[in-house]
């Protein structure tokens, strides 16, 4: 093999051959002309990865003389994607060692793998020189639908995806200008540093105003790569439900225990512009034991696109607003009972009842007898006389909530009310 780059000339070659059982070698001789023989060589390094959609990708092709070729070499780039799909500039070389950028137009691409080959044309010399290269983009998906009520907040949770090995930095924007007033926030901050082959993580967070109008809304997430190319959309789709809240104007009431509280003064009103459901309302917590809320009207109210007020009423029972105190009975205690049991099984239980014995017998039961006179009345006066205590008053903290049919129910929805009973 004649090496490249070797000078056109003659040049002796001998070629020496050894065989078994001969005293001398065996020799030849002859003379190796060589010509010249000018040609033209092209070679690239690994192009670029293109992005989907992009208008110019350029990778550099060299092209080297050998042999002293020296000719003018013309590069064309095939159509076979479209024409317009790549170029070669400048389009021809005289002069070597010599460079030429190739330009892919990515828009006459979908995302996947290719071939090109280039061609250089010297006269009758033709070469060409296969070029492989990946245009890639990325995926956006996820949830497609939320929901909230007014003054709550929705998250959509999307993933971008790499494709055909796209790598690269994306801004991501999010448009809620549908629902006025609405403000939507993306996690993580641009750029988004997507890996080749790889996968990340997008949040969108949108917060419902207070006044929302219960409809269903279209968010727009919008994403491009930071070159301008690929850039990919998706839009969902946020429904607002009706709402309503529950409030009360009247903090406190006092009432003695048995009686019927003064006025709670209730409101139930739409969050937004409206709510046209029924509203039933219920103390749902804190009421003491035995007593009742009263409303009025005492039927779900329905407030539509304004405020409906609902008197409410506590009424107690005497037994049940102060349980947590012991009730005093008027009976003694068991250990008064003990001594008397014991006196009278003695008595029965003993064959001998003499004189002395019955006496002693009497003796025991009177004493006994007088002990719980004693303190049964002792009872009596500490329940109703004049020198006992009157109970503290107890304070009961109360839920008010109220409900409406295929509502989510959420914390706006009850509202609590003080109750001092005496």
């Amino acid at each position: 093999m004649v090496p490249v780059g070797t000078v056109a000339g003659t040049y002796p070659v001998t070629l020496q051959a050894t065989i078994s059982g001969a005293a001398t070698p065996l020799t030849t001789s002859f003379n190796l002309v060589v010509t010249a023989n000018p040609d033209f060589g092209m070679k690239v390094s690994g192009f670029p990865e293109v992005n989907a959609g992009s208008t110019g990708t350029n990778g550099p092709i060299s092209i080297a003389s050998q042999n002293g070729f020296s000719g003018t070499v013309t590069l064309t780039c095939p159509a076979t994607y479209g024409a317009g799909s790549c170029g070669v500039n400048p389009a021809s070389v005289s002069s070597f060692p010599a460079t030429v950028t190739l330009t892919i137009n990515g828009s006459f691409f979908a995302a996947g793998t290719y071939a090109l080959s280039i061609s250089g044309t010297s006269g009758s010399v033709v070469h060409t020189l296969s070029l492989p290269f990946s245009v890639g983009d990325y995926s956006i998906s996820g949830t497609q639908t939320i929901s909230a009520n007014p003054g709550a907040q929705a998250k959509a949770n999307l993933q971008l995806t790499s494709t055909f090995s796209y790598g690269g930095k994306i801004n991501a924007t999010c448009d809620a200008s549908s629902l006025p007033g609405a403000m939507c926030t993306l996690t993580p901050a641009n750029p988004l540093i997507l890996a080749s082959g790889g996968t990340m993580s997008l949040t969108a967070t949108i917060n419902v105003p207070n006044d929302a109008n219960a409809n269903q809304y279209n968010i727009k997430i919008n994403t491009q790569d930071t070159t301008g190319t690929p850039s990919h959309n998706v839009n969902i789709s946020l429904t607002v439900a009706q709402d309503f809240l529950g409030t009360s104007s009247t903090a406190s009431q006092t009432v003695t225990a048995g009686q019927t509280s003064g006025a709670y003064a209730l409101r139930v009103l739409p969050t937004g512009s409206s709510f046209n459901g029924g509203v039933a309302l219920t103390c749902s917590a804190g009421l003491p034991g035995g007593a009742q809320c009263i409303f009025n009207p005492s039927t779900p109210v329905t407030p539509g696109n304004s405020a409906v007020d609902v008197v409410m009423n506590i009424s107690t029972s005497a037994s049940g607003a102060h349980s947590e105190t012991p009730a005093k009975g008027n009976f003694p205690p068991p250990a008064m009972w003990i001594p008397l049991a014991a006196i009278v099984i003695g008595a029965n239980v003993s064959g001998n009842r003499t004189a002395t014995k019955i006496r002693q017998l009497s003796g025991c039961v009177v004493f006994c007898l007088m002990m719980m006179a004693f303190v049964s009345c002792s009872g009596v006066s500490k329940g109703g006389g004049g020198g006992g205590q009157p109970p503290p008053p107890v304070t009961y903290h109360i839920t008010v909530t109220g409900t409406s049919l295929g509502t989510p129910s959420d914390a706006g929805q009850s509202t609590t009310v003080t109750l001092v009973v005496n």
